[in-house]
């Protein structure tokens, strides 16, 4: 039986499965991750690659970028929202409009209704409603122009938030 060699996908990939304007934003937050100390992952899925950053001390992924019809997206795995909730609050009303229309977290509106091992998704307040979103949509935004800084901002207020625990 032969021993399969495992290939080392370059994010080279993945910059290539998505139109070149969205190419330096991508690589804004390759380049800010890294820096903070994630280890990169790249997988194939059936849209194009994704790019995993995973925190080093938890082994926990921060974020994932996918590639979705040549566009380029984040979803930020925002454990410690909390301690930066004025930042989510002061995100465009685009980016707030992408946070209340994720889908709901079925375990935080009905524990009955999910998995029990699947995690909680995140309770927050925004224009004084309460909100209960899943935590694989609930922070997935397009990677734009006018989101880059605020994402920026959000990545950095996360990796802060492990690196203290």
């Amino acid at each position: 039986m032969a021993i399969k060699e495992k290939q080392v996908i370059a994010f080279d990939s993945y910059l290539s499965d998505i139109g070149a304007e969205f190419a330096a934003h991508a690589q804004a937050v390759h380049d800010n991750l890294t820096q903070a100390g994630c280890m990169v992952t790249l997988k194939e899925a059936k849209s194009g690659h994704v790019v995993s950053f995973t925190h080093k001390p938890t082994k926990k992924v921060v974020a994932n970028l996918v590639a979705r019809k040549g566009k380029s997206e984040i979803r930020i795995y925002a454990d410690n929202y909390a301690g930066y909730l004025d930042a989510v609050k002061a995100l465009p009303q685009s980016m707030l409009n992408a946070v209340k229309g994720s889908p709901n977290c079925s375990r935080l509106v009905d524990p009955t209704k999910c998995n029990g091992r699947c995690p909680l998704g995140y309770t927050m307040e925004i224009d004084a409603t309460i909100y209960k979103k899943c935590r694989y949509g609930a922070f997935m935004f397009k990677l734009d122009e006018e989101s880059l800084p605020h994402i920026l901002t959000l990545l950095d207020s996360e990796v802060k938030g492990r690196d203290e625990k």
